[in-house]
């Protein structure tokens, strides 16, 4: 927030009451022609005329018109500027560079220490009371109403915030996105969350608080983030499967369901439908390509897949394999056939 540190930068102190305007032009209005016409209280915002003017307020009377849209405004020199700028064109010599806030949220002060640029409010985190003053919350709908108007389109009482494509809800405060989950967080519980919230619905929309909560995991922490990933696998699992064909193979959920479909549900080599699990699920085929032409051949149980995975994929190692398998090879010592013992057995 600007106050009696930065005034002072201007010669000003926080005893005085007006403020001798230093020379500097600029574009439209200059802040030495404004001096000339008009006299700007710091505290009080008030502009009062320097120069009796046709039809305007005689000198020592206050200017301005008050409208809903724009706030106060004055013609000068035949043109009419928004008063909030001349205040600060008054003080800093140059126009706002961008659209003024109103600190308190009250378009009719005109104070300097109200009035800021956005971004450039410096007040810390932003506060449960200050959030207050310029949003109501409820709880139950999760809907932000706002009490002030932070833009000239933007009306008291209209719903706030806006959806981005990631599908969450941004609402700009003090010249500062946040997640309207986040702010409700602050509203209900005077602080920001220390993670990043769940909507237990799914619903990135719904900003109420009961659908709002943290995850059991803490996942600034690498254990917090191994036991949030394994969360989330098993909640989203058919998210992170179609995600994970997308990434390793480039197919789709459904070119997935046509092959599996095309196989009865079973592997292409055995014939027989999985039986290796993983956190106690049956696993799913795997997806069998080609490492010499990338091409997809099917889909293979777990023992299949690994199988010709150790055999490199070589077809002749793989007869060998077959015909060695098929071979009686048993091993015998002095006429007898050797068996494999196991512990505990006779």
């Amino acid at each position: 927030m600007f106050g009696v540190a930065i005034l002072a930068d201007y010669g000003v102190s926080s005893g005085l009451k007006s403020l001798e305007c230093p020379m500097s032009a600029t574009a439209k209005i200059t802040q030495k022609r404004l001096c000339e016409l008009l006299h700007y209280d710091l505290d009080t915002g008030f502009f009062t005329t320097k120069i009796s003017r046709r039809g305007a307020a005689r000198v020592g009377e206050r200017v301005g018109t008050y409208t809903t849209r724009d706030g106060w405004i004055d013609r000068l020199d035949g043109k009419v500027y928004p008063m909030h700028n001349l205040a600060w064109l008054y003080v800093y010599g140059e126009w706002p560079t961008k659209q003024l806030l109103k600190l308190d949220g009250d378009s009719k002060n005109l104070a300097i220490k109200n009035l800021a640029l956005p971004g450039e409010a410096i007040r810390g985190e932003l506060t449960q009371e200050r959030l207050k003053e310029v949003l109501s919350y409820d709880s139950e709908s999760g809907v932000f109403i706002w009490k002030v108007r932070p833009a000239k389109n933007v009306d008291i009482g209209s719903v706030a915030g806006r959806k981005e494509p990631n599908g969450h809800r941004y609402i700009s405060v003090d010249g500062v996105d946040y997640t309207g989950q986040r702010l409700a967080w602050l509203y209900e519980y005077g602080r920001f969350p220390d993670r990043a919230l769940r909507f237990l619905d799914g619903n990135q929309q719904n900003l109420a608080i009961a659908n709002l909560a943290l995850p059991e995991h803490d996942a600034r922490t690498p254990e917090g983030r191994r036991a949030y990933e394994r969360e989330y696998r098993q909640t989203h699992f058919e998210v992170v499967r179609s995600q994970g064909l997308r990434k390793d193979f480039g197919i789709s959920q459904g070119v997935y369901d046509f092959l599996f479909k095309r196989q009865n549900g079973v592997c292409a080599i055995c014939k027989n439908p999985e039986t290796a699990t993983r956190d106690g699920k049956v696993k799913w085929l795997a997806v069998d390509h080609c490492h010499t032409s990338m091409r997809i051949r099917g889909l293979l149980c777990a023992a299949c897949n690994t199988g010709i995975g150790q055999m490199l994929d070589d077809a002749a190692r793989l007869r060998a394999a077959a015909d060695y398998v098929e071979k009686d090879h048993a091993i015998e010592i002095d006429g007898e056939p050797v068996y494999i013992v196991k512990k505990g057995t006779a």
